[in-house]
């Protein structure tokens, strides 16, 4: 999936702030990790609080379903403040998960999908043709602040 969207930026020349090679060496440098995922669980990715319909504490309705698909239920949107806090605190959806503590291999699968966030969400602003960088520029410190998280400081 990630390559996927890489090479959609590429095909734009869509910045990323990083060489997408040294992106790609990340993820091949951590993506032992994702052997522990063995059986995929659907996933909605973009389950946040404008999504999901709530009627007297109760859940009733998820919508915008567009990023769904089968996978680790741990690169649901809702987990990514774990690593990156700009997306406010998760402990209530770790709750609402039963999800505790990460364990070594977890963190750094969510750091890969917080990569992966990152990247659709810096590469997608040229593919839906946003006219100011404001959603650019998130997007990109958040990549820079995940690369960070995986080791990789220097551009």
């Amino acid at each position: 999936m990630a390559e996927d969207v890489l090479s959609d930026g590429e095909r734009r020349q869509v910045g990323l702030g990083w060489d997408y090679g040294a992106v790609r060496t990340v993820i091949a440098e951590n993506a032992g990790c994702l052997d522990e995922v063995t059986e995929p669980r659907y996933v909605e990715w973009d389950l946040w609080d404008s999504n999901v319909m709530v009627r007297d504490g109760t859940i009733v309705s998820i919508i915008d379903h567009e990023r769904a698909f089968y996978g680790d239920p741990l690169i649901e949107g809702g987990f990514t403040a774990i690593e990156l806090p700009a997306f406010g605190d998760p402990a209530a959806f770790m709750r609402g998960y039963g999800h505790g503590e990460l364990t070594q291999d977890e963190r750094v699968r969510r750091r890969l999908y917080c990569l992966y966030l990152a990247l659709v969400m810096t590469i997608e602003t040229v593919y839906r043709g946003h006219a100011g960088t404001r959603q650019r520029d998130f997007a990109r410190e958040q990549l820079t602040e995940t690369m960070a998280r995986l080791g990789h400081r220097s551009r």
